[in-house]
């Protein structure tokens, strides 16, 4: 048993290296990254709707969205 959960551990960590990309507002008052482009959370963006990688969203200090994860 711990073999397994050691092997799908480690597949889980070369597989999934990349957290993928999420959508962001550049508006003044945003403050996080969301899975989708037509996000709940993206409708009152005040700037521009941007696609980055999760980790660059992380690293600017936004948080997960609310309603899309």
């Amino acid at each position: 048993m711990k073999t397994l959960i050691l092997s799908l551990c480690t597949f889980t960590l070369l597989v999934g290296c990349s957290d993928g990309d999420v959508y962001i507002c550049t508006g003044p008052q945003s403050e996080a990254y969301h899975k989708s482009d037509d996000c709940k959370g993206l409708r009152r963006c005040s700037g521009t709707i941007e696609k980055i990688s999760k980790e660059d969203a992380k690293f600017i200090g936004r948080r997960a969205c609310r309603f899309c994860y």
